[in-house]
């Protein structure tokens, strides 16, 4: 009787990593199908220049609020260490129409203005729609996740940059 629960926990452990197995391969697939060796390497190496800026080898929720402090600054157009409704107008993430939206998405204290503090409190979106298990690391299962939905394009690229009047979806993970 031992042997044979034994045989059927194995079986439906078995069963369970046939399907968990399955289930990664699928996430893996998209436009371009599973993500090859190659363009892993490449995209990873890519979205490390870009997103390790303490370069240390992973790239994680200090490297995303990194992220967000060179943002402020390059918006900080006066270099007063705080953010209007005019340089949210003109920060090449934004999106002129949607300025007065985007500010309030980080104005925590409702004074129209945002302050660095206020801008590095807001999660990063783009980095914690790649974390998919939320553990403040990306992992090269998560990063092919990405590469096979062809989310790579915005993020290593970082989009258009322009005068704020960009088309599409705020972007948070800009070039620098």
């Amino acid at each position: 009787m031992e042997q044979q629960i034994k045989n059927l926990l194995i079986g439906k452990i078995s069963t369970f990593f046939v399907i968990a197995t399955a289930s990664v391969l699928s996430s893996c697939t998209g436009h371009s199908g599973i993500v090859s060796a190659d363009r892993l390497e490449m995209g990873k190496s890519q979205l490390m220049t870009q997103w390790d800026l303490n370069r240390d080898g992973k790239i994680t929720c200090l490297d995303a609020v990194q992220m967000q402090n060179r943002k402020f600054v390059k918006a900080d157009l006066n270099n007063d260490g705080i953010l209007d409704i005019k340089e949210f107008k003109q920060a090449p993430w934004s999106n002129v129409a949607f300025a007065e939206e985007h500010l309030s998405l980080f104005d925590q204290d409702h004074d129209t203005i945002v302050s660095v503090q206020e801008f590095e409190n807001k999660p990063n979106t783009e980095f914690t729609s790649m974390d998919r298990d939320q553990n403040c690391v990306l992992s090269d299962r998560e990063i092919a996740i990405m590469l096979a939905e062809g989310r790579d394009k915005g993020v290593m690229r970082g989009g258009k940059k322009g005068n704020g009047t960009q088309r599409g979806k705020f972007r948070s993970a800009e070039k620098d």
